[in-house]
């Protein structure tokens, strides 16, 4: 069904001391084992830290100082070639508390 919620979980680690391509690599697989092989309509990223969307930068991942690579999220929608929302995790984290609390099949959002 378009639109439809996946509530999947799925875990790998992202091997950022391996590079920027291992890392959009081991998140492609995630998403599409997390899908079930359904189709993707649209991914949404909860990251720490902030997204500048005009330099397409994550800033503020000290841990991972792979993901501020400019150009990340870029590449991330260009291996997708679906609608991809980012936000902070921390907003993210509220979103889902709130949706799973309501009887809703499709939620959008788009800062």
């Amino acid at each position: 069904m378009p639109g439809a919620l996946c509530s999947a979980r799925c875990r790998r680690a992202s091997e950022p001391h391996l590079g920027l391509d291992r890392v959009c690599e081991n998140i492609r697989s995630v998403v599409l084992e997390a899908a079930g092989g359904k189709p993707v309509a649209a991914i949404g990223i909860g990251t720490p830290g902030t997204y500048l969307s005009a330099e397409d930068a994550l800033c503020g991942s000290p841990h991972t100082p792979v993901y501020e690579t400019p150009g990340f999220i870029g590449r991330l929608r260009a291996a997708f070639d679906v609608p991809l929302a980012v936000d902070n995790d921390a907003n993210c984290l509220a979103l889902a508390e709130y949706f799973s609390l309501c009887e809703v099949s499709t939620v959008t959002f788009w800062p």
